[in-house]
């Protein structure tokens, strides 16, 4: 009876991994095709990291599921030769996991940190952040490739029992749940500060960015608690039937939901709008502003003596620097030689002439002219 129930439970367990095949596929193919607009560069890194890791999953997916299968097949034949087959298929199955592990780790983390950036505008300490991405990466990586190259070794000379390396696995899975844990608090902090960003259509950015971050942390969680109850050596037979129900759901369906979800931010509308675009830097230097370069160019016919510190520019010049039909008059300095003194002209507007006048003489002993009329004619004979 108990050969029948670990068989069923083993055969659940390969159901159940089967079928986050489906949506690991889809979003590696959603990954795969072009970028929208034009992302910053942890945006571009988390990209690659997503790349890479989607089908590491997929392979430890599978073998997880070829090595469930085997093992349900073999509690109800009992065949004991296959018992290789599936310790060795089960430790490849979960060094691709380690490591795609890490990797999803890196993208959600650098995914995070994008939107960040569009946040603020700026690209903060880029390259303190990418040198921590790499170099912890790097150390998760060793301490990966050592717990199975030693695993290994141990399988093949019959030594099961290595406390020292499980421990191993488990000081992995804690770092994850760390990064994790700061990862979702940058999110909580990112969330209202994308929300002043009213030039920015973000839409439901940071939804997506907070339930793939809250997410991908309960599942390093999970797994650091698992790991930690296998390093203790103290499960039971009614726990281990129920863990290999409760490891697909938890760990295979919850890393593809948050995978899926980092896709969907990579892709999100939000990177095709001019508004979100960043500049690099630290925030609070100033960046310099692009001045306009005035460069005098004399008009046709001016002329300006060398003396007054203006550059002559030859004719060929200046057609080369400025085409003929286009004209800049703000460019040109309002500096002109001095021109002679005009005299101011006389008022010759029309006044008025009274009707009776004194007829005054010029200096000349000449009298003025008078105005021509039938009263005036009368006035002059009288006087005669």
């Amino acid at each position: 009876m108990s050969e029948l129930n670990t068989a069923a439970a083993w055969g659940a367990s390969a159901g159940l991994m089967g079928l986050t095949l489906i949506p690991l596929v889809t979003f590696l193919t959603f990954s795969l095709r072009r970028p929208l607009g034009q992302q910053t560069q942890a945006a571009k890194m988390a990209r690659i990291f997503l790349q890479i890791a989607l089908p590491l999953w997929i392979i430890a997916v599978a073998l997880a599921v070829v090595a469930s299968s085997i093992h349900a097949a073999s509690a109800v034949s009992r065949l004991p030769s296959a018992f290789d087959t599936i310790t060795y298929t089960f430790l490849v199955a979960a060094f691709f996991e380690y490591v795609a592990g890490i990797l999803t780790t890196l993208a959600v983390y650098l995914c995070t940190i994008s939107v960040l950036y569009i946040a603020l505008k700026k690209e903060k300490w880029w390259k303190v952040v990418r040198l921590d991405a790499l170099c912890g990466a790097a150390i998760l990586f060793i301490l990966d490739i050592a717990w199975f190259a030693r695993t290994a070794s141990n399988y093949r000379s019959h030594e099961y029992d290595d406390f020292a390396l499980t421990w191993l696995v488990a000081i992995v899975d804690l770092a994850l749940s760390f990064v994790a844990a700061g990862v979702l608090g940058v999110a909580i902090y990112v969330t209202p500060k994308l929300k002043k960003r009213t030039d920015l259509a973000s839409g439901n950015l940071s939804a997506l960015l907070f339930s793939a971050s809250f997410l991908w942390l309960f599942r390093c969680v999970f797994v650091a608690a698992v790991d930690i109850k296998t390093a203790t050596d103290d499960w039971s037979y009614e726990e281990s039937s129920a863990l290999k129900i409760l490891v697909p759901i938890l760990d295979y369906w919850v890393a593809a939901t948050g995978l899926g979800l980092v896709t969907f931010i990579l892709r999100h509308p939000v990177w095709s709008e001019p508004a979100s675009a960043v500049a690099r830097g630290h925030p609070s230097e100033p960046q310099p502003q692009p001045q306009p370069q005035v460069v005098f160019i004399a008009p046709p016919g001016y002329y300006q003596h060398p003396q007054y510190g203006f550059q002559q520019y030859p004719p060929q010049m200046q057609m080369q620097m400025y085409p003929q039909g286009h004209h800049y008059p703000h460019m040109y300095p309002q500096v002109y030689p001095p021109q002679p003194a005009m005299h101011q002209a006389a008022d010759l507007s029309p006044t008025p002439v009274p009707a009776t006048r004194v007829h005054e003489a010029d200096a000349t002993g000449r009298q003025a002219a008078e105005p021509q009329g039938p009263h005036t004619t009368q006035a002059a004979q009288a006087d005669k």
